[in-house]
């Protein structure tokens, strides 16, 4: 298979999990059915449920997929893009902050 007819089909499959993990997952908030005063045994909300944890598993499975396909492109657009020194010292700043948070969270 062509590499962009497999991103195609990925992008897809990508599409219609994720709309329907929103629906879903829309459908699941808590206090919806009271807000709209609907029954909500009337509804699977069984089958809502488990769409929603796997297609949820699938997306994380997708993405990797597509950003394993795309790495190339990904570090190409990242090393035009992004001044290495400003990351390396925010990068260094972040770890100096979180030591001393860590160092601080071990005073009794």
């Amino acid at each position: 298979m062509k590499r962009h007819v497999a991103l195609y089909i990925i992008n897809i499959l990508l599409l219609v999990a994720s709309i329907i993990v929103a629906i879903t997952g829309i459908i699941k908030f808590p206090g919806l059915f009271d807000l709209l005063n609907i029954d909500p045994y009337k509804y699977p909300l069984g089958l809502f449920t488990w769409l929603h944890d796997w297609l949820g598993l699938a997306i994380v499975v997708l993405t990797l997929i597509h950003l394993a396909m795309n790495w190339a492109w990904i570090k190409g657009m990242t090393a035009k893009l992004v001044d290495w020194k400003i990351v390396k010292l925010v990068v260094g700043a972040a770890a100096i902050i979180l030591f001393l948070v860590f160092l601080i969270s071990l005073i009794p």
